[in-house]
């Protein structure tokens, strides 16, 4: 299942839609992040002077898809997508971090 929240905005549902489309996979609206599907949101965090951007987090058990603007969770799903490859019929994507940040080592 691909989720949002209840306030999502017309464009973050186009964003869920566009993902459920391309895994074959139904978008619901919930009150909060149920953890067992992928969640998609936007925060509210963008510092300043910053940058916004995205965090991708996939698990096995779950992915969380959080963007700072809707260009940026545009932008994740699309990464998301570009990420998946087909196996036997069905979509999946590498377990682990994605992120436009620059990743500290």
């Amino acid at each position: 299942m691909i989720a949002i929240p209840k306030s999502a905005t017309a464009e973050q549902r186009a964003a869920a839609e566009k993902l459920g489309r391309e895994f074959g996979i139904t978008v619901s609206t919930l009150d909060t992040n149920p953890v067992c599907c992928v969640w998609l949101e936007l925060r509210g965090w963008r510092p300043n002077p910053g940058t916004d951007g995205y965090i991708i987090l996939h698990q096995a058990g779950g992915t969380l898809i959080t963007a700072s603007s809707q260009q940026q969770l545009d932008a994740a799903v699309e990464r998301f997508i570009r990420s998946s490859r087909k196996r036997d019929g069905r979509r999946e994507v590498p377990v682990g971090l994605m992120t436009s940040y620059e990743v500290v080592k």
